[in-house]
């Protein structure tokens, strides 16, 4: 058989239905907000449907009537009516129309044969792909489930949008932030200092949060996900590339029951916490939390796991645990901190095309270390994100973890010499932690404080917030 198959098949299409939706909405100007919701002018396989059809839409923006009348007038002045067939045509549509109220199911017949037409482009778009040899076949695949992806969400072909189109939608959103001012407009985050500077994390996000190792960015993000998924009901999925799925769940476990994790750890458990555990363990056993523990996964694996993620399970907050553990395939071996721009760019790609907000955990580099032994030359800077490359430039949010009361503990365990002066060292708060949001595309910088019990791995509110 021959590797180039040629086909000489017509494309899939309905004229019949095509005919018969468009007279329906002239018809019937009610079924044209119905239509509306399914059909767009490029579903129409006969060019001169999809203009009519962009008239009829045009006429029905503008609040005017859709009619014979009305129709040839506008055809006429853009110089269109003989190229759809004229009067006669337009009245061959209408007459033709069984029953308006059957528009809804034209429709659908229409996109369905849009659709089958759009799989054959995307078949052979990836037929075309894999005869180059010069492409990676998990990256064909990686683009395959994409092109896919879209095609399923409707969302192929729609990168230009007129502003008029979203106008409309901007203002729906300023309205309906305005009816519930003072509410979260994201995903609330279960700490309310940061609610009030975020508005909660936002659709299509890339977030980072970065620390040093030991500071609890993977106790937060955990409670960022905990909270999440059990008081909003939202889906959360979780890519766990350091620890696996069983840790990473006895650290959730622990958080929710307050249990000592090193007492858990170790075997050392009392009565009462057993009883906690197992409340814990009922509290989260229908929680729509998924997990995947594959370390090593590259940006374009990930993608992928995260497109399945959304659409079994419902995702709609996804974490990262963490950057610098992803991989690169071999093209991309030469340069670390080109790795790390891929990744962070792909990564605000997923964002974007899932719509949901990304959460990344990320190392932050030894320079933190190598700064003044001063306590407050410590706080990390946006400068000091481990192979910064573009994780700045692509981030939304930018957040640091810094405790003061981790220093001292270095210090008083001669792992690490930090200046503290007396007086300073007996005001420590050894649960008092910064949340510093150092970059915040749209909304303020500043910092909130967090009470961290390191002995369950949570973190919780504490009362006051200071300007960055």
């Amino acid at each position: 058989m021959s590797e180039n198959v040629k086909f000489s098949k017509v494309a899939p299409q309905s004229i019949e239905a095509e005919q018969s939706v468009l007279g329906s909405m002239i018809l019937d100007r009610d079924m044209i907000a119905i239509v509306l919701e399914t059909l767009e002018p490029r579903h129409f396989y006969a060019e001169k449907h999809g203009e009519i059809y962009k008239v009829v839409l045009e006429l029905y923006e503008a609040n005017e009537p859709v009619d014979m009348v009305t129709l040839v007038e506008l055809l006429s002045k853009k110089g269109m009516l003989d190229k759809v067939g004229g009067p006669a045509y337009l009245s061959a549509l209408v007459e033709g129309v069984p029953t308006p109220e059957h528009a809804p199911s034209y429709a659908k017949l229409v996109a369905q044969k849009a659709m089958l037409r759009d799989l054959i482009k995307t078949g052979n778009e990836i037929v075309r792909m894999s005869y180059d040899e010069e492409e990676n076949a998990d990256e064909i695949i990686s683009e395959a489930e994409k092109l896919l992806y879209d095609m399923s969400q409707g969302r192929a072909f729609k990168d230009i949008t007129p502003i008029k189109a979203e106008l409309k939608k901007a203002f729906e959103i300023i309205d309906r932030k305005y009816q519930n001012r003072g509410e979260v407009s994201g995903l609330p985050t279960g700490f309310e200092d940061l609610n009030k500077l975020t508005g909660g994390f936002q659709k299509s996000d890339l977030i980072i949060l970065a620390a040093r190792p030991g500071m609890g960015k993977t106790s937060l993000a955990l409670n960022f996900a905990e909270h999440i998924a059990v008081e909003n009901k939202t889906g959360v999925g979780i890519f766990t590339l350091e620890m696996s799925a069983t840790q990473l769940v006895t650290r959730i476990l622990c958080a929710r029951s307050e249990v000592d994790a090193l007492a858990l750890r170790e075997g050392w458990l009392r009565d009462d916490d057993w009883h906690r555990l197992a409340m814990a363990s009922e509290q989260l056993h229908n929680v729509p939390i998924c997990i995947v523990d594959s370390p090593g996964l590259t940006p374009l694996e990930l993608r992928a796991k995260a497109r399945r993620m959304q659409k079994e399970f419902g995702v709609e907050f996804i974490i990262v645990d963490y950057l610098q553990l992803m991989s690169m395939p071999g093209k991309w071996s030469d340069s670390r901190v080109q790795q790390v721009s891929e990744m962070t760019r792909q990564l605000k790609m997923m964002a974007r095309e899932l719509n949901v907000p990304v959460m990344v955990l990320s190392q932050l580099s030894r320079a933190v270390e190598t700064r003044e032994k001063d306590i407050k030359k410590k706080r990390p800077q946006l400068s000091d994100l481990r192979e910064s490359g573009s994780i700045e430039q692509d981030a939304d949010l930018v957040m640091f973890l810094f405790r003061e009361g981790y220093y001292l503990e270095l210090t008083q365990t001669g792992a690490e010499s930090v200046q503290f002066d007396e007086s300073e060292a007996q005001k420590v708060d050894p649960l008092k932690t910064e949340l510093i949001l150092a970059k915040h595309r749209n909304g303020p910088t500043g910092k909130v404080f967090l009470t961290f019990r390191k002995e369950f791995t949570r973190f919780e509110n504490a009362s006051s917030r200071e300007e960055y």
